[in-house]
């Protein structure tokens, strides 16, 4: 239940035109609710109640973990412990890579390997081999701006890139790239990509990303920026917007509710 102190009197009259299938004691739940200052939404486990910002049909949402193909390989990256990407997320990824045009995969910002774990699955699961090339330094930020890259510092936690380079070791078409990019993207130049994740978090990251693999990208490629839509990440958002005001005609981008952002290169470029 939420509070109806800023329910507005669109938001109520969509509380009335409940779905077909509620039944008498739903309905006077939410009548009695409203009365009572409470708004009454239909329970559904683990998901967010924002009525405001999401409306009130969450519940005819499809459950994404029973989409075919998916919920087996989302719920097992998970279970690995080494992403904190959720369902949501790397739903996002498992439509790039299963509906992008043919080229390579790229992931700047690795981590502990499980999205590239992840992309490399999909991959494989959808067919085509793909190469499939992941870039990450393993021990610092190259360059940080402690204006625009809030708590993101040249140390921190970072993971050794020995135990990530076992963990993705079953996927003979990966390639784990360690180093600072893009220096470490030498003899890609000629490479044309269908798929790009970039999850580094920082504005200079992020500037030499897409400065990089956009230009390389297949016409319906798709770059999707993890980022950009995060309060934590303000250099990825500038990075981002600063190459759209040059480079617009070149690329469409759409900004989603789970924080990220998908790139998408105009066919015929």
């Amino acid at each position: 239940m939420a509070s109806t102190s800023e329910t507005s009197p669109v938001q109520y009259e969509m509380l009335d035109r409940v779905a077909p299938d509620a039944g008498p004691l739903e309905r006077v739940a939410r009548r009695i609710g409203r009365r009572l200052g409470w708004d009454v939404y239909r329970r559904r486990s683990d998901f967010h109640y924002v009525p405001s910002l999401y409306g009130d049909r969450y519940f005819k949402l499809a459950d994404i973990r029973e989409h075919p193909g998916f919920g087996e390989l989302a719920a097992e990256v998970i279970g690995h412990g080494r992403t904190y990407m959720g369902y949501a997320r790397l739903f996002t990824l498992w439509q790039a890579v299963t509906q992008a045009p043919e080229g390579a995969i790229a992931e700047l910002g690795v981590f502990r390997g499980g999205s590239s774990w992840f992309l490399a699955a999909a991959a494989e699961q959808a067919g085509g081999g793909r190469r499939i090339f992941s870039f990450d330094t393993f021990t610092h930020f190259p360059e940080t701006d402690l204006e625009l890259d809030g708590s993101h510092r040249p140390t921190g936690d970072y993971h050794p890139a020995e135990d990530v380079r076992r963990y993705l070791s079953r996927f003979a078409s990966l390639e784990l790239r360690e180093g600072v990019f893009p220096d470490t993207a030498a003899g890609l130049e000629d490479e044309r990509f269908g798929v790009v994740h970039v999850d580094s978090d920082t504005y200079s990251s992020y500037r030499d990303a897409l400065a990089f693999f956009v230009p390389r990208l297949a016409p319906g490629g798709i770059v999707v920026l993890d980022d950009y839509g995060f309060v934590t990440c303000p250099g990825a958002t500038q990075a981002t917007d600063e190459f759209l005001a040059e480079h617009g005609d070149e690329v469409q981008l759409f900004s989603l509710l789970t924080g990220q952002a998908l790139l998408i290169r105009r066919s015929g470029r």
